[in-house]
């Protein structure tokens, strides 16, 4: 899974939750939790990469990414070192959205439902 994205243009990780999250909670103040939880679930939609050894952009292994992952809710990874495409940025933020409206929708339906069967 290791590739190599010499020519790929990234962003730092850290830039992309602040994006993702003024996408998605645009009223909501940015608190270090919020962005976390984003990073978080960035983690897992989308290619992460990072330098290696030799200084060359590689993506990460999921192992790695899970390995980052706990660091970073530790407070012990650094969140600068790691980057995303910003490309892949707007495919994750549109399936958050996507998940978030269907997470509604559900919720709404089954509201209304319970609220018909109390009325009879």
């Amino acid at each position: 899974m290791s590739t190599s994205v010499a020519n790929v243009p990234l962003i730092p990780l850290w830039k992309a939750a602040s994006v993702a999250h003024r996408r998605l909670c645009p009223d909501q103040s940015r608190d270090g939790t919020v962005l976390d939880a984003i990073a978080l679930a960035l983690f897992k939609l989308m290619p992460i990469y990072a330098r290696d050894a030799q200084g060359r952009l590689r993506e990460l292994t999921e192992a790695e990414i899970d390995a980052t992952s706990l660091e970073f809710r530790d407070r012990r990874g650094s969140l600068s070192e790691l980057m995303a495409s910003p490309r892949d940025l707007e495919l994750a933020v549109r399936t958050l959205q996507l998940d978030s409206l269907q997470s509604a929708r559900a919720a709404l339906v089954s509201t209304h439902r319970h609220q018909t069967s109390c009325a009879r």
